[in-house]
């Protein structure tokens, strides 16, 4: 009873703390969170849980994935009140119990389990009590309709869609603001995949040459999303690393880039390399990504984890199974549907994930948007 009165002490004084302290925008916050995992990948989890305590009593706003690397530092530091003031946030932005299943949280105590069980319908209330089905219902109709258009119309009438839907997204989210709790999958408050192709869309028509049959057709920029996107970054609402996911889809001018470390795979000769940018093109990258709150190139490649067990141990006759039981190669590429080849996608995502997953910190959530992966098909 001692050990839960002291959580929950914790918790209110966490409260009072964020209703007094209404802070500036956000980009201390993901400054102190990029140096908490910095800590994380050097195995220094006490000091890392140290950061995490002072930027959760100095901010409202708690990324899920910052409160889930919080509680496992906290757990393999032995500090289990705080461990379960993290879980149980995380069950009030919509976590489950099942999430918790990693061999990470093995390890703590059963009487904290036991009252975050005892706890789970109240906070799961709490979660449901913030949720917007309208807002999510809209978005994922937006959704549909897309998924539709873009396998059965040509490409423009599914351009001229997303511009339409362009409208209705930026007039709604000027008017809700992003909702207030993650509601799609990843934890996300937005459908990333949906946003994702939005800017792909866009991006493709500002770089449109004048003598392309589509030049000035559909014009996107009254309906861009990016500075309401980039607000709510500053206000603690979308990490950094997800606005620079969604925005830099086909985006082709390599001054605007926040930089990718491309994972070059070849199936056939079962090789795996890096390609790095060029020093010159990392400063402006570094100052693109300061722009919007994102920590350094270098220290996002530092953070990669996984990638050194990816380089000397990929998976290569798995993945030769995997296209020969989709009919890729070389010669089929092309010939292949669309939907055969993004399921032959995901299958591969697994894959490299898995390979990656097995290093010693695969349990905590360390974003690598940094990585772009280009797969060379097997000749036959």
């Amino acid at each position: 009873m001692q050990r839960s009165f002291k959580s929950l002490i914790y918790i209110s004084f966490l409260v009072s703390l964020c209703a007094t302290n209404p802070l500036k925008d956000y980009r201390t916050y993901y400054e102190d969170i990029n140096r908490a995992e910095l800590f994380i990948v050097k195995y220094n989890f006490e000091s890392a849980l140290k950061i995490y305590r002072s930027v959760f009593s100095n901010y409202k706003n708690h990324d899920t994935k910052d409160l889930y690397n919080a509680s496992i530092c906290a757990i393999r530091s032995h500090d289990y009140d705080f461990a379960s003031s993290c879980m149980q946030e995380l069950v009030s932005l919509g976590y489950s119990m099942n999430e918790f299943q990693k061999q990470s949280f093995d390890s703590l105590p059963n009487f904290y389990k036991n009252l975050l069980s005892s706890k789970y319908d109240s906070l799961n209330k709490v979660y449901k009590s913030k949720f917007d089905l309208q807002l999510k219902n809209l978005l994922d109709s937006i959704d549909d309709q897309e998924q539709v258009f873009f396998k059965q119309k040509p490409l423009f009438s599914y351009d001229s869609l997303v511009l339409e839907h362009a409208k209705i997204l930026k007039m709604t989210l000027e008017k809700k603001n992003l909702p207030e709790v993650p509601m799609f999958e990843g934890h996300m408050k937005i459908p990333g995949a949906l946003f994702r192709h939005h800017f792909g869309v866009m991006n493709k028509y500002r770089y449109l040459s004048p003598s392309d049959p589509l030049y000035n057709k559909l014009d996107f920029t009254k309906y861009s999303l990016r500075d309401l996107l980039l607000k709510a970054v500053m206000n603690g609402e979308l990490s950094p690393q997800i606005y620079s996911f969604l925005i830099e889809y086909n985006e082709l001018d390599k001054n605007k880039t926040t930089g990718k470390v491309t994972v070059n795979i070849d199936l056939d000769k079962r090789n795996v390399s890096l390609i790095l940018p060029a020093k010159d093109q990392i400063e402006i990258i570094n100052r693109n990504r300061s722009k919007i709150g994102l920590e350094s190139f270098e220290d996002a490649a530092i953070k990669n984890i996984g990638v050194d067990v990816l380089l000397n141990n990929y998976p290569f006759e798995e993945h030769l199974a995997l296209a020969k039981k989709f009919g890729l190669n070389l010669s089929t590429a092309d010939t292949v549907s669309f939907e055969i080849k993004g399921e032959f996608v995901m299958e591969s995502n697994k894959l490299e994930t898995k390979a990656m997953g097995n290093s010693l910190l695969k349990d905590f959530n360390l974003l690598k948007n940094t990585l772009f992966f280009i797969e060379k098909l097997p000749s036959k």
